[in-house]
């Protein structure tokens, strides 16, 4: 699926991006509190995404899920950490699971 993000700044001049998230329907998206250029997605392709709105052309870094998960994911959680990041994807039938980002992997992002 697709989502667009706009600036509320400038709303009048339409969407700043768009982004394909290569999921067939999106059904969870989650922003990293501490790394605002990351975003996390979930859908009912069993799997949970990471982008880097910082690329150029925006892509995604990370996949988890598709073996883990038998169900769509419907619910997405971030860690606030500052120097690590842990996303939490929670499929339909109540599997768990992490993606980990190290601070090594963060401070390579932001270069």
């Amino acid at each position: 699926g697709y989502f667009k993000i706009w600036d509320t700044r400038m709303a009048e001049k339409g969407p700043v991006m768009s982004l394909n998230t290569l999921h067939t329907i999106i059904t969870q998206l989650k922003w990293s509190h501490t790394h605002t250029e990351l975003l996390f997605t979930g859908g009912v392709d069993k799997c949970v995404r990471l982008f880097s709105l910082r690329s150029t052309p925006t892509c995604c870094i990370g996949t988890v899920g598709r073996q883990q998960f038998t169900s769509h994911i419907s619910g997405l959680g971030v860690t606030t950490n500052r120097s690590e990041q842990v996303a939490l994807g929670v499929s339909g039938n109540g599997t768990v699971m992490s993606m980990h980002l190290t601070a090594s992997f963060l401070s390579a992002l932001a270069t």
